[in-house]
C-alpha cells in the first residue's frame, strides 16, 4: 500500500506549481515596500521552489525560459521590472528592499546549483553565473 503523501505528490503538476511560485515571488519583488508578511511569503515560496526543483530537476529548463504573464499581474504592480528568469534572479540577489531577501535568494541559488542536476540542458550553476 502506497502512502497518502506519495499519492498526493503524484497528482501535483509541478510545472504549473513552479510557474505559480515564480509568479508570486516576482509580484513580491515588484512591490515598492516589503512588509514582514511579504518576507515570509518570499522565504516560503523560495523553499517550495527549491524543493520542487530537487524533486523534478528537469523543471530547471522551464525556469530558464520563465516569462511573467502580465495579464495576471495586479495593475498597481505592472511597473515591476521582473519580467523573466534573468530579472527574477537579478532582483532577488540585488534588491535594495531587504537584506534577508538577498540572503534567501543566495541560499536558494546555492542549493539549486549543488543539488539540481538536470539530465540534459544547461547546469544551474552556469546559468546563475
Amino acid at each position: 500500500m502506497r502512502s497518502c503523501g506519495i499519492d498526493i505528490l503524484d497528482k501535483i503538476d509541478f510545472s504549473e506549481l513552479q510557474k505559480e511560485v515564480l509568479e508570486v515571488i516576482s509580484i513580491m519583488l515588484g512591490k515598492r515596500e516589503i512588509l514582514a508578511d511579504d518576507l515570509l511569503i518570499i522565504e516560503n515560496a523560495l523553499a517550495l521552489w527549491v524543493a520542487t526543483l530537487i524533486k523534478n530537476p528537469t523543471l530547471i529548463n522551464r525556469f530558464y525560459s520563465f516569462t511573467r504573464d502580465v495579464s495576471r499581474v495586479p495593475s498597481h504592480l505592472l511597473s515591476s521590472t521582473v519580467s523573466n528568469a534573468t530579472d527574477f534572479i537579478a532582483h532577488g540577489l540585488h534588491t535594495f528592499k531587504n537584506t534577508k531577501i538577498r540572503d534567501e535568494f543566495a541560499s536558494s541559488i546555492l542549493c539549486i546549483s549543488q543539488k539540481v542536476k538536470p539530465s540534459e540542458g544547461r547546469k544551474p550553476v552556469l546559468y546563475f553565473l
